[in-house]
């Protein structure tokens, strides 16, 4: 995962990285949630507007 990382800041990339004690998924609802408000605001900051998709 570091490799990964270093080579998009590397390549000028936006990314960033979340760890958490569940194994490989968390099957634990909060937990679900809080992931998946990382990852929507990840997006909202990172993915222009005319490319989200939106209607």
């Amino acid at each position: 995962m570091d490799n990964y990382l270093a080579r998009l800041t590397e390549l000028g990339k936006d990314s960033e990285s979340y760890l958490f004690d569940a194994g490989h998924f968390s099957v634990v609802t909060d937990e679900r949630i809080h992931q998946m408000r990382l990852q929507l605001d990840f997006c909202t900051r990172n993915v222009p507007a005319g490319q989200r998709g939106l209607a």
